[in-house]
């Protein structure tokens, strides 16, 4: 996630500020391309934080197991750590869903001041439909991850 976000955002960055560089067809395509690009960025920043919390939680099950087997505590570090469940996907996670979703509303807000009248009224509208809408999923994923719980999974056993 650390490694692919400061990629992808200086590419889409780049991308936009060449816009008004292009001829008036390309642009149409980069402003259209470019929201649906943050809300891929956006989604996928969410459904790793999500996995990351399955993850912390997993581990701190498996911890909590090992101790009960052994009858003392062998295993202390997610089982105790002062993080446990306060955050969903820990600090990291959920703090670059925040910075995630709010760079990603200040791109789309350039996107749509880049888009012009150009384009004519309706194409206006429609755009900031468009927009909008990839604003409020954005906005969603980060509120509904707050509230995302791990659920163990049973484990199936395949015969042979």
């Amino acid at each position: 996630m650390d490694r692919r976000l400061p990629v992808a955002v200086t590419f889409m960055a780049a991308t936009i500020a060449a816009v008004l560089a292009l001829p008036l067809k390309l642009q149409l395509a980069v402003l259209i391309a470019t929201p649906s690009a943050i809300l891929w960025i956006g989604r996928t920043t969410v459904q790793h934080a999500r996995a990351k919390e399955d993850n912390l939680r997993r581990i701190s099950e498996i911890e909590q197991q090992v101790n009960e087997i052994a009858g003392e505590e062998l295993l202390l570090f997610q089982s105790r750590h002062p993080n446990r469940a306060a955050t969903v996907g820990g600090r990291t996670g959920m703090s670059v869903v925040f910075a995630t979703t709010l760079n990603s509303l200040l791109m789309l807000l350039v996107c749509v001041a880049l888009f012009g009248g150009e384009h004519g009224q309706v194409a206006q509208f429609l755009y900031l439909v468009f927009v909008g809408a990839i604003a409020w999923d954005l906005i969603m994923g980060a509120v509904l991850l707050n509230r995302y719980v791990y659920q163990r999974r049973p484990v199936i056993l395949l015969e042979n």
